[in-house]
């Protein structure tokens, strides 16, 4: 698994707010940020 480099991320959610479809994508960014796979929006780690 590679680790992810935050400040990029943060960019793309950034980027992402600024789009039509921004909620879901920055929902999935988070997701993949911090392993959440149930979509609880927690951020809880599995």
């Amino acid at each position: 698994m590679k680790f992810f480099d935050r400040q990029k991320a943060l960019e793309k959610l950034i980027d992402c707010e600024r789009e039509e479809s921004g909620a879901a994508g920055a929902e999935n960014l988070i997701s993949a940020i911090y392993g959440n796979v149930s979509g609880n929006g927690k951020g809880e780690e599995l």
